[in-house]
């Protein structure tokens, strides 16, 4: 564009070393030089109206189904302790389980994938032993926690209708979450132990295991949302 224009070069680049760059044709270019200006102000006008507020909408996106993603782990856990509870207070004759002392304070700790695999392997794993024999033996758990998967998967799902997420892995990803909660509300395909497939893929996702993988030190639905 500074080529073909006819306007003199500025006097702070006179004695640059962009100057020759900067020197118009010798025949001058009003084509290159109305071409130059279109395109600038073309990309002007896509920033304005296409990529700043793409870029906008897919920040609120991602805070949103943060924020979801928190609750619905507050609300899992929640419900993983109540189990626990249950199943201490009504089946554990042996007192093989020891009382929650500051509740609140533990569903905190929990929320780390770090604290929930310290806490639920302890003591033999009888305590997540508790929560999957909760789950089992009160019936009242699982539809609460099918709830919390679904409302988890229609969030996901509204904001994946929203944008385009160009990212392969994270739409693989969240197309697997998709299909294990269909699963759970098809319990009665695994009548035989409900509690046991529930219970795996618990494990998946708040002690961040993969069954290819092994053992994970990430969060992969928190990776899979920050491709958004």
């Amino acid at each position: 564009m500074f080529k073909s224009s006819d306007e003199p070069i500025l006097s702070c680049l006179e004695n640059t070393f962009v100057r020759d760059s900067l020197l118009q044709f010798q025949t001058g270019n009003t084509i290159l030089f109305n071409l130059s200006v279109g395109y600038i102000v073309s990309f002007m006008f896509y920033l304005m109206i296409v990529a700043f507020p793409d870029y906008r909408k897919r920040q609120l996106y991602k805070h949103r189904l943060k924020w979801r993603y928190k609750w619905f782990k507050e609300s899992v856990i929640r419900i993983l302790i109540n189990c626990y509870e249950d199943y201490r207070k009504k089946y554990d004759h042996e007192n093989s389980l020891a009382p929650l002392k500051n509740r609140n304070e533990l569903e905190d700790k929990l929320l780390d994938y770090k604290e929930f695999r310290t806490f639920f392997m302890a003591n033999e794993q009888q305590n997540w032993y508790a929560v999957l024999n909760g789950i089992q033996y009160e019936t009242e758990h699982l539809p609460d926690l099918y709830i919390e998967f679904q409302l988890l998967a229609d969030e996901i799902f509204y904001v994946l209708n929203s944008i385009n997420l160009k990212d392969d892995r994270a739409v693989s990803f969240f197309q697997n979450f998709f299909a294990h909660t269909h699963r759970l509300k098809n319990l009665s395909v695994f009548s035989d132990d409900q509690a046991k497939y529930f219970g795996g893929f618990l494990w998946e996702i708040f002690a961040q295991y993969s069954m290819i993988d092994g053992q994970l030190d990430k969060d992969r639905i928190l990776e899979a949302i920050s491709q958004i």
